[in-house]
């Protein structure tokens, strides 16, 4: 199974279940090539770049890390970010969690200049398991939805550089995506939708147990399961939901 997935040009990037390495189709000649020969978690393009979330091996220690990868060039970037959890890019940045010290923070693409955009210290928030940037305009306002839990709760929260952190909805919040008008989510066995404008909250379908990750194409609703080995179709217009493996 392909299990993350990408395309530059006429090249699809992606993440075998089969070992985990990274590798490329080209999708005109069908040839396969490996790209990177470690676990690889997570794969994403910002056009002509690729960031994927891997282990590296050094000489002294393994650790995970999102690698740059310049599809033009074809090689990596020297450098790595260490330490960096849920990475949204946008631009030449790279917006990220930095659990060490509980911050949402900010990086240039060749993984210098650290900044942190907000500290979740204050709110006695212990972990958080999503970060999904909504909006990073020109004037530097960002918006971001990220899923965090206290000691007795698990929530929804919507943090805005100018207004702050808000609670949404509590549950059991997963599968962050938006395309600009609405921020969907899966709260326990249903997917829901929160208009970004008024904020109202919609439940779009039931869906059971099991389904993890949404994705987001002209507006049409893709929900898998973790081992993205099952893949489901909302209709945006008709709520209705087509299996597809």
């Amino acid at each position: 199974y392909i299990r993350n997935h990408c395309f530059i040009d006429n090249l699809l990037y992606f993440v075998s279940s089969a070992d985990l390495f990274l590798k490329e189709y080209e999708i005109e000649t069908g040839n396969f090539q490996i790209i990177y020969e470690d676990e690889t978690y997570f794969v994403q393009s910002y056009y002509n770049d690729v960031f994927i979330e891997a282990l590296k091996t050094t000489t002294y220690s393994t650790y995970k890390a999102i690698l740059k990868y310049y599809h033009d060039d074809k090689e990596f970037l020297t450098a790595d970010g260490k330490g960096m959890d849920f990475v949204n890019v946008s631009g030449s940045k790279l917006y990220y969690f930095n659990a060490a010290d509980m911050n949402i923070t900010v990086i240039a693409d060749n993984f210098m200049g650290r900044s942190t955009i907000y500290s979740l210290d204050e709110h006695e928030i212990t972990e958080v398991t999503e970060l999904h940037l909504i909006k990073a305009s020109y004037s530097g306002e960002l918006t971001f939805a990220l899923v965090a839990s206290t000691t007795s709760e698990t929530a929804l929260y919507i943090y805005n550089t100018v207004n702050g952190l808000s609670k949404v909805i509590t549950g059991d919040i997963k599968g962050l995506n938006s395309d600009g008008i609405n921020l969907y989510f899966i709260n326990g066995e249903s997917v829901y939708l929160m208009n970004l404008e008024t904020s109202e909250i919609n439940k779009i379908a039931d869906i059971g147990s099991g389904s993890r990750y949404i994705i987001v194409i002209n507006h049409w609703l893709y929900v898998s399961n973790i081992d993205q080995t099952s893949l489901v179709r909302i209709n945006p217009v008709t709520k209705d939901i087509e299996t597809l493996s």
